[in-house]
């Protein structure tokens, strides 16, 4: 026909065909596992890692060594006193001298008096103790030092003007002096108590 006209296909009926449902049905289900047959079982997981042993703790650092303390007395060669008696100008041009002397005494030897003035060229003390006469001076890295034993031959010889004093010492041949005492005071005292030690 050439004219337009409005038409459907044919819809199968299901009753038709009844096959479908019967193969469908007829399908059988799986079979059961087989007697004996174990389950498939997922794997145990390893136990964990054992922990690290704990690191013990650094050793502390060491400490910073100390040096140990003097025993004895601050001052057992009774220089703080004579040191006492000084005027400030002596008391700094003696304080390297008056280092050297501390450290140059006998053990016990005990000073007496002493005067603050040149030895040999630099700043310097005559000192005497009740050992000895000692002259020592800051010469630097390698100070002088002597000692004039306190023999009835030791003698003492003074000078002095309105500024300074100078003493001359001589025993055996031996003769020491220092120069350029400032306070002349000191000079009049270091020489009488020499005097008086040897009996001159």
């Amino acid at each position: 026909d050439t004219g337009s006209s409005n038409w459907r296909l044919p819809v199968p009926d299901s009753s038709e065909n009844p096959s479908n449902d019967t193969e469908a049905s007829s399908v059988p289900p799986p079979p059961p596992p087989a007697s004996g047959a174990q389950e498939s079982v997922a794997p145990t997981p390893p136990p964990p890692a054992a922990a690290a042993p704990a690191q013990p703790p650094p050793s502390p650092a060491p400490e910073m060594p100390t040096a140990e303390l003097s025993d004895g007395p601050a001052d057992g060669h009774n220089i703080g006193l004579s040191h006492a008696a000084l005027g400030m100008s002596a008391k700094r041009n003696g304080r390297v001298a008056l280092g050297v002397l501390a450290a140059i005494l006998e053990p016990a030897e005990r000073v007496e008096v002493l005067s603050v003035g040149r030895y040999r060229g630099h700043n310097g003390v005559a000192a005497l103790t009740d050992r000895s006469l000692i002259f020592v001076n800051d010469r630097e890295w390698e100070p002088n030092v002597e000692r004039l034993a306190l023999a009835a031959d030791l003698t003492v010889t003074g000078w002095q003007d309105e500024r300074k004093a100078a003493l001359v010492f001589e025993s055996g041949g031996v003769r020491e002096v220092i120069d350029s005492i400032g306070e002349r005071e000191t000079a009049q005292r270091l020489a009488e108590a020499v005097r008086s030690r040897v009996g001159a």
